[in-house]
């Protein structure tokens, strides 16, 4: 399953009787933005996001490093698994400064509107 191939990492907040679970699915990026809010963590001390625990949640936020720096169909591979496999998940955030995207945003037009 690709959720155990990557090292999933979490931060849970209650937020307006929602659950909001934040995935850091990778370590990877090449800007170090002054207002980024994965400076914020201590990435080692998040605990590893379970399966019951994902079965609980409403939204979840990818971030990471910059998600969109992992290959695309990884990247959509993963996104449509979650989406798939966890129906209660109702909303599906990604966290980037858009320099990736940018340059591989073809790859996604298609997907997001599937998914």
């Amino acid at each position: 399953m690709l959720m155990n191939l990557l090292k999933l990492k979490l931060i849970l907040k209650e937020y307006n009787m929602e659950q909001i679970l934040h995935l850091f699915i990778t370590n990877t990026c090449r800007h170090n933005c002054q207002f980024c809010c994965n400076k914020l963590y201590k990435i080692d001390e998040i605990p590893i996001v379970t399966i019951e625990l994902l079965k609980t949640v409403d939204t979840v936020c990818l971030t990471g490093g910059e998600p969109f720096s992992i290959k695309p169909l990884v990247l959509k591979s993963f996104i449509y698994n979650l989406r798939t496999q966890f129906k209660n998940i109702k909303n599906l955030y990604i966290y980037t400064s858009g320099y990736e995207f940018e340059k591989t945003r073809q790859d996604y037009y298609e997907f997001i509107h599937i998914v």
